[in-house]
């Protein structure tokens, strides 16, 4: 433990800056003690001034943080898509159409086409996601009569 040397300076007390955690709790506990009122005022500020510092660098963290676990699992999904066999040209096409359903469809997405070079249009897409969904209902239903 680091003890600062305290000098009496024309009736005041000095401290040298603290620089270690047990100078920095003595200062603290010494100003507390003397009451002076700069140094209690100095230190609530720069406690302040720390504490805003660390949540701004939590916060950074955190944000960091769930950027890497996006990359993650971006990275997973590529991988499970190629090891299915799924070309680029299919994850670009459902990126298209993914952007167009959500709304964030850049100008090259203004046609969506399918592997054979048809162009489908979005009522042509709608109507596919509607006899898929349907399809998937009926198959569901004739599965669980089944039982």
């Amino acid at each position: 433990v680091t003890v600062s040397v305290l000098y009496w300076r024309r009736s005041q007390l000095w401290m040298p800056p603290a620089t270690g955690v047990a100078e920095k709790r003595a200062a603290a506990l010494l100003a507390l003690k003397s009451g002076n009122r700069q140094q209690l005022e100095a230190l609530a500020a720069r406690y302040d001034e720390l504490r805003a510092r660390r949540d701004a660098l939590t916060r950074e963290v955190e944000i960091l943080q769930g950027d890497v676990e996006q990359k993650a699992l971006e990275r997973e999904q590529e991988d499970a898509a190629k090891a299915a066999g799924v070309t680029d040209d299919d994850m670009a096409a459902h990126g298209a159409a993914g952007r167009r359903w959500s709304g964030t469809a850049a100008p090259e997405d203004a046609e969506l086409t399918s592997l054979d070079g048809m162009t489908l249009t979005d009522e042509q897409i709608a109507d596919a996601l509607s006899n898929l969904l349907d399809f998937s209902a009926t198959r569901s239903n004739i599965r669980s009569s089944d039982k």
